[in-house]
């Protein structure tokens, strides 16, 4: 006669197997971001040509899969703020895990607060720079500020922004009142 299986083996194995690809995952695209950062001239892919060209050559250490997220989350996403992700990936991981490192949900909450702002501060950078063609802010700071800064002006704009950054440093710090 078969032994049962424990149910609680399995999902704890489960577990760990899914803690351990996040933060595998969390490596790999840090890595993925970091080599996009050195050679982003090369490494614009799209997601047709990973697969369908072996003929392609990017330089990212990655590959172009790498090659291919990083473009994706820095370049047309939220710029330099795509660092959060394989940050959260991390704590994620290690939270599957019982270890503690950071309180997963107000790390998460702060980790999007800053790469939303970070990507709206340097894509308004990304306005004053000739070179168009990597965006620090991303598709989505560029866009925003280009947007505000016609709606209400370039000082309107760094007004703006200066306030938001006064907000999320006041809401941030608990202590800070």
């Amino acid at each position: 006669m078969p032994a049962k299986k424990n149910i609680k083996n399995i999902s704890k194995k489960n577990i760990f197997v899914v803690s351990m690809l996040l933060i595998i995952i969390s490596f790999y695209l840090f890595l993925a971001f970091l080599s996009y950062l050195f050679t982003w001239q090369y490494d614009n892919i799209n997601w047709i040509d990973i697969f369908g060209n072996p003929d392609i050559y990017v330089k990212n250490i990655t590959g172009k899969l790498g090659a291919y997220f990083a473009y994706t989350m820095i370049t047309r996403f939220i710029g330099l703020g795509a660092f959060v992700i394989p940050f959260i990936l991390f704590i994620a991981g290690f939270r599957l895990l019982k270890i503690k490192l950071l309180p997963f949900r107000k790390t998460l909450k702060i980790s999007i607060v800053i790469a939303l702002w970070l990507s709206l501060v340097l894509g308004y950078v990304d306005l004053y720079l000739a070179n168009k063609n990597f965006l620090f802010g991303g598709l989505y700071g560029y866009a925003v500020n280009k947007w505000l800064s016609s709606l209400i002006g370039h000082i309107g704009t760094i007004t703006l922004l200066t306030f938001l950054s006064f907000l999320i440093i006041i809401n941030l710090h608990e202590k800070f009142w």
